[in-house]
């Protein structure tokens, strides 16, 4: 009998954004999926790659890899129901993209944010409500679309298991990567999918993810988790549109978490006295941080929401 090796080349090698790049599909005795490798080609790939692929969530592997050697990206989906032609789809969006999509990481080429939000809504929004999947845009773009002056770089979209699944067939065409399946520190089991909304040169970066089972019993809860998750969305109007958004309250902790005190004293100023304790509080329990820093923090923040903005040093 032939020898068949786990992980079966589906495309490849191919050019984009720097890097020569292959698929694969595994198979027996690994666990079924799709994994993305990426190397760093110089000339023979077009142009040297403009960013890091860390913050896109691809590592070195511990050992040589098959097809890219020992200085390998690699990015690997477990992609339940996933067939291996919408995955190639995808890996060839990504490809293509990936050079923008870096430049706008890297700060040299600008985020058409209104328009990539504007295409999501148009995607989004009617068949979505027609479903009755619940779902919200956090992070930086929430802010943003409130009017705090922060420059998004992508597009945060949180919703349930079956709202992944569904957003993930509404954006097929633009999907830069299977939906599938990937285990959170804490242990929560989420579905994942990222897009690349607009034209191959032009485009806004989505990613959206929905847990598979809910938090257990007395953990803390967080802007894209929770049982009270989607008691907590709020709606506001942007261009025409009523746009589901998570708590301004979740920004701004994460904004403080990195150190990122004037765009968090801007969220505050453009909140303008509306943020809530209590989702403050839920907010600070779901961060990263200490007891001891989030009562730290607590004590700093009481006094800024009913000045206006301004943190105390």
């Amino acid at each position: 009998m032939p020898y068949e090796p786990a992980q079966r080349l589906l495309s490849g090698p191919d050019v984009g954004g720097g890097f020569l790049l292959q698929l694969s599909e595994e198979r027996p005795p690994l666990p079924a999926g799709y994994t993305y490798h990426l190397q760093e080609g110089g000339t023979d790939a077009a142009a040297a790659p403009a960013a890091s692929l860390e913050p896109l969530g691809f590592a070195h592997p511990p050992a040589a890899c098959m097809f890219g050697g020992p200085r390998c990206w690699e990015r690997s989906f477990a992609a339940p129901g996933e067939s291996a032609s919408a995955v190639r789809n995808s890996y060839n969006r990504f490809r293509f993209i990936l050079g923008p999509l870096l430049e706008q990481r890297a700060g040299r080429r600008p985020v058409p944010m209104e328009q990539g939000l504007t295409e999501l809504l148009d995607r989004l929004l009617e068949p979505l409500r027609l479903t009755s999947v619940p779902w919200e845009i956090g992070g930086s773009t929430g802010a943003w679309i409130r009017g705090v002056p922060i420059a998004p770089k992508h597009i945060d979209v949180g919703t349930t298991a079956d709202g992944a699944r569904v957003i993930g067939q509404l954006l097929e065409d633009a999907r830069t990567e299977p939906v599938h399946e990937r285990v959170e520190p804490d242990g929560r089991r989420q579905l994942w999918g990222s897009a690349f909304l607009g034209t191959l040169v032009e485009g806004v970066r989505v990613e959206w993810g929905g847990a598979t089972r809910d938090v257990e019993e007395g953990a803390a809860e967080g802007e894209w988790h929770g049982r009270g998750l989607w008691t907590r969305v709020e709606r506001v109007e942007w261009h025409g549109r009523r746009v589901p958004l998570a708590p301004l309250e979740f920004e701004l902790v994460r904004l403080l978490e990195r150190g990122r005190n004037p765009e968090a004293e801007a969220v505050l100023k453009a909140a303008e006295g509306s943020l809530h304790v209590s989702t403050l509080k839920t907010a600070l329990d779901g961060s990263r941080l200490s007891p001891a820093q989030r009562a730290e923090l607590g004590k700093r923040l009481l006094p800024a929401l009913h000045a206006g903005g301004k943190l105390p040093s």
